[in-house]
């Protein structure tokens, strides 16, 4: 990698050949940013030549010694001294009086349908369920299967989309469907640095019998912006987020608008750990 970047300072004769290897090792260390750039480049300037072709085959092509499949599963126990069936509602601390322990299984699982230097797509699947101790009325069981794809147009800008529904059990009932759609718009303002702009409208069902002012049926829009920064040195990163969302259900009672904050720091620790610190401030206006 050295050489070749040393060899395309000197002699601008080389910069086809230059760019395309330092491409190629930077594909194969899993750099795929650089390795977008430099073939990008090549095939751009370079589109009849052989090297050109092999550019922009480069990046149409898979990559090489990708996992295709993703599998996590997780366990946990915890205590809960204030247990709400509708955890997503701003209720009073004191309105269940109800405390469990509880124990927390999720099992994540992915395919990746496409992986290039520019575009990505996949199908992922998310299963989570909370038992608690002698209120098995309370067991949530939470599903959601989604579709995420991006496409990166350069080295600095790059496109997502997430398509998601997801289903919630209560106990032995169904609570709620829901159906999401998640356009972002990735910025990278410097090497340090990234801007998100996110955008999401999704749809929502309740399977309850209530009052119609309690139906929770409706649609909910978000946007908002993100910061993520990030020191290599010493392996700090950390995110500033604003998000506004806009909820408009059938029940007049559950229409709010809402702004949240959120600030978070991830640091290396030893023993290949990590800490996550998060702190997030949520108003809402009903």
């Amino acid at each position: 990698k050295i050489a070749f970047s040393e060899a395309l300072k000197r002699d601008s004769r080389l910069q086809a050949n230059c760019k395309y290897f330092l491409g190629v090792i930077a594909l194969r260390q899993g750099e795929l940013g650089e390795a977008n750039k430099m073939l990008k480049e090549v095939a751009g300037n370079e589109p009849e030549t052989a090297i050109g072709k092999a550019a922009k085959d480069l990046l149409a092509r898979p990559q090489a010694g990708a996992k295709r499949w993703s599998l996590t599963f997780f366990a946990g126990l915890g205590y809960d001294d204030n247990v709400i069936q509708f955890d997503e509602d701003p209720l009073p601390g004191d309105i269940s009086d109800k405390d469990a322990v509880f124990a927390k299984f999720s099992l994540d699982a992915g395919c990746h349908l496409v992986r290039t230097p520019t575009n990505m797509a996949g199908v992922y699947y998310e299963f989570d369920m909370s038992l608690f101790n002698k209120l098995s009325s309370f067991n949530r069981y939470d599903q959601r299967l989604s579709l995420v794809g991006r496409h990166r147009f350069n080295n600095r800008l790059a496109v997502n989309m997430d398509i998601a529904n997801s289903y919630r059990i209560i106990g032995g009932d169904s609570l709620s469907y829901g159906l999401a759609l998640t356009p972002s718009l990735d910025w990278r303002l410097a090497d340090w640095v990234t801007l998100r702009l996110p955008y999401s409208f999704s749809l929502s069902e309740y399977y309850l019998d209530v009052a119609p002012a309690l139906n929770r049926d409706g649609q909910s829009q978000r946007f908002g912006a993100s910061l993520f920064l990030r020191c290599p040195v010493h392996r700090i990163s950390a995110r500033l987020g604003y998000n506004h969302a806009l909820n408009r259900t059938d029940g007049s009672d559950y229409d709010y608008d809402s702004n949240s904050m959120l600030i978070g720091l991830n640091f290396a620790l030893p023993y290949k750990t990590v800490m996550d610190v998060v702190y997030m401030r949520i108003s809402e206006q009903y």
